[in-house]
């Protein structure tokens, strides 16, 4: 219950936090709707844009640069996670087998006398 209310108190924050970032934003956006020339040297190339849309495409396009970068770094990490999940389900299978195993070999164990000297029979004839 508490993990609950802790949860909807994040949600909560996050939201009213967004909020503030979308009012901050606009407000910046309509007081520099001034336009700014961007030149483009060497060329003669000149784009003429409000002030708003320069520093929000500046901001997204960090935003999106700044995630692509954590992806690549977070490779070899997601690498060694794949590596470990590979071992990690072998063990798994090998610790399946060795139980069946197990088991085999106690339902073996439980056979009476007589079928264990049956059972070793066998074995000296097999080897003779």
């Amino acid at each position: 219950m508490a993990e609950r209310r802790r949860s909807r108190f994040w949600r909560s924050a996050l939201w009213v936090l967004g909020l503030v970032v979308v009012a901050a934003v606009m407000l910046f956006a309509l007081e520099n709707r001034g336009d700014l020339a961007l030149n483009f040297w060497p060329t003669d190339y000149v784009l003429t844009l409000p002030v708003y849309a320069i520093v929000l495409a500046a901001l997204i396009l960090g935003f999106l640069l700044g995630g692509i970068v954590a992806w690549l770094v977070g490779g070899r990490r997601r690498a060694e996670q794949r590596q470990v999940e590979r071992a990690a389900e072998r063990l798994r299978r090998e610790s399946e087998e060795l139980r069946r195993r197990l088991d085999a070999a106690e339902a073996t164990a439980r056979q009476t006398p007589a079928t264990i000297d049956r059972a070793k029979r066998q074995l000296v004839v097999a080897n003779s």
